[in-house]
């Protein structure tokens, strides 16, 4: 649901308001930041560049990507108890395909309408994708199983 929600605030105070007292709420997000063990992430030029684009562009379009980092926080601001965040980095090797495939739309959408970007946009798609299938970039991204429960109280 990353860069579909505007206000993660609300939507979470709704789902808790919607949950049973003691019912649970389970939210699935993958990074859109690449990581490695090795330190071989930092020197994928194209990834590095199209990670912060991509940030800053989804922040300026009122829906940011990279939100699965915070969201366990934002549970507990909204008042779950019991929150977890599963981070997975198996996981997150399924996810590198998916983020390849994600590439295209989000950088055209993001990077066309709110960056300003034209033609170089379909060039800069086929580059970040070229350094994500590079068996040079030990690469995957982080897939977070975050959840929490309602009080019984509340």
């Amino acid at each position: 649901m990353s860069g579909g929600i505007a206000d993660w605030p609300r939507s979470l105070k709704q789902a808790y308001n919607h949950v049973k007292p003691g019912g649970w709420v389970e939210l699935q997000e993958y990074e859109t930041w690449v990581h490695s063990d090795d330190g071989t992430d930092k020197d994928a030029i194209m990834i590095q560049d199209w990670q912060q684009k991509l940030d800053q562009s989804s922040s300026l379009f009122g829906k940011r990507m990279n939100i699965a980092r915070d969201l366990s926080e934002m549970m507990e601001n909204t008042g779950f108890i019991n929150v977890a965040d599963d981070a997975y980095k198996e996981m997150g090797r399924v996810g590198k395909v998916t983020l390849y495939e994600a590439v295209e739309p989000y950088t055209l959408a993001l990077f066309t309408r709110v960056l300003g970007w034209t033609y170089e946009a379909q060039d800069y798609v086929t580059k970040v994708r070229a350094e994500l299938l590079d068996a040079q970039y030990h690469i995957y991204v982080v897939f977070h199983y975050i959840y929490g429960q309602r009080p019984l109280d509340g």
